[in-house]
């Protein structure tokens, strides 16, 4: 009883006390032996918990703050004696979503589900689950190299919304299927029928195959330079667009949007990093086919047209540097 942390707000509930180091050694001896026991090379730590009138409870008068403290700085401590103990072990970190993605823990671990909005809670929004999951990893992408999220269906501009680090799928749910008209009055169980999951007949694996294998084949940029093409907005009638560039690499992806309301088929976009007067391989693929490659100069790329005539649509273009400047 000791280890536990308690609140009047709600008896019931209780936190395990991160600042007693004898509470963590048994955390962490317990936790350690569950590991080696299964054999686990990642393990995923969440936090479906509001712990600050916990944490205010057991403060004396004259130490306010000091129980909120000493817990942080014990679970930095917890995970990295577990990394000691089990080299090589990846922690997975979640806090009901996105609620812990700090410098410190990011140092230790990665968010494989940075945010619940691509979870079920996202599905009432129709196509602007889309949209937000383009904000979401646009955003954190220019801070967090590595993370995941995702997908409820398998179509080049859905999957592509998700695609910078990793994603994870539950079933397929046709774009038809999804509202235009933003935020409806539907809960989850209305849209969740119209899936279909992997063991179902009607589940589209050909398609899946075929996101997981541009998934991988751009793979190597993820831990390249993160650069936005156009402004972020959360605006349905916005393009959305970014780009990865490795520099040792001489290569790089880039990635566009047409949002589901956008009345505009065609943007410009400068691509960054690349030498206007060097030669390039490039290629644009509106599906997961990649399109022949072209050649195409520096400058081409630092004002590029390019049309997207569906809504919602997307296109990845590959590019490769093959001569230097002359």
């Amino acid at each position: 009883p000791d280890f536990l942390l308690r609140s009047d707000h709600n008896p019931s509930n209780h936190l395990l006390d991160l600042g007693n180091p004898t509470a963590r050694r048994w955390i962490t001896d317990r936790v350690s032996h569950i590991l080696t026991e299964n054999g686990v090379d990642l393990y995923r730590q969440d936090f479906n918990f509001d712990p600050l009138r916990y944490w205010q409870a057991a403060d004396t008068p004259d130490r306010v703050g000091m129980t909120e403290i000493k817990h942080v700085t014990g679970l930095y401590a917890f995970w990295d004696e577990l990394r000691a103990r089990h080299p090589g072990l990846w922690i997975d970190v979640c806090a009901s979503g996105g609620r812990r993605i700090d410098l410190e823990t990011i140092s230790r671990a990665l968010p494989l589900w940075p945010s619940d909005f691509p979870d079920i809670i996202g599905l009432p929004y129709g196509l602007g689950l889309h949209v937000g999951d383009q904000c979401i990893n646009a955003g954190l992408a220019r801070w967090v190299p590595l993370f995941g999220g995702g997908v409820w269906n398998f179509s080049p501009y859905a999957v592509r919304s998700q695609m910078i680090g990793g994603f994870t799928f539950g079933c397929q749910i046709e774009l038809s299927q999804f509202s235009m008209e933003g935020a409806q009055e539907v809960t989850p169980k209305e849209v969740l029928p119209h899936g279909r999951f992997l063991w179902d007949e009607g589940f589209p694996h050909d398609l899946a195959r075929q996101a997981i294998a541009e998934w991988r084949s751009i793979r190597p940029f993820f831990t390249g330079d993160f650069h936005l093409l156009v402004p972020l907005t959360v605006s349905e009638h916005d393009w959305c667009a970014w780009q990865l560039h490795r520099g040792d690499l001489g290569a790089g992806v880039a990635v566009l949007f047409r949002r589901h309301r956008s009345p505009f088929p065609t943007a410009t976009v400068s691509l960054r990093q690349v030498e206007p007067d060097a030669e390039y391989e490039v290629s644009v693929s509106p599906g997961y086919d990649p399109a022949p490659a072209v050649k195409m100069k520096g400058w081409a790329l630092q004002e590029m047209a390019v049309t997207i005539p569906e809504r919602p649509g997307s296109l990845l273009v590959r590019y490769r540097l093959i001569t230097d400047r002359a």
